[in-house]
């Protein structure tokens, strides 16, 4: 009876992990992380490594949590969940500074019928060539 009651929460546990794991916020923080790598061997293992780190801080953390009989107030959760937020935020903002990294935009004068105008043109850096490599 213990013993399929401990498989039953390690399964149970593990389902519930799967569906954590496919958040959107750890789908966008992990998305996020990899693209930054230019082989699909390293961007694997970032992924791998992030998700071994995050399984085991968490391991520890509800280890210690069911050992000692802890509970966690609402305003250490608060603060955890504004932790989390603060991290999506700046690799959001990490994101969105690698994508427009090397634009430029410059001005061009013309003239139409007689009369100048201004326009203002923004032109993204040339990618040559995209390339997987193992």
């Amino acid at each position: 009876m213990f013993d399929g009651m401990i498989l039953t929460a390690i399964g149970v546990g593990f389902v519930l992990g799967l569906r954590h794991a496919l958040d959107p916020d750890h789908i966008a923080a992990v998305s996020t992380i990899v693209s930054e790598c230019k082989s699909f061997r390293r961007s694997s293992l970032v992924g791998t490594f992030w998700g071994l780190g995050h399984t085991l801080s968490l391991l520890l953390v509800g280890v210690a949590v069911v050992s000692f009989k802890l509970n966690l107030s609402e305003r250490v959760a608060a603060w955890m969940e504004f932790a989390v937020a603060l991290m999506l935020v700046v690799l959001g903002i990490n994101a969105v500074v690698n994508a427009i990294r090397g634009w430029k935009l410059h001005v061009h004068t013309h003239e139409h019928d007689g009369q100048k105008h201004v326009h203002l043109h923004v032109h993204r850096p040339l990618i040559n060539s995209i390339s997987i490599s193992m």
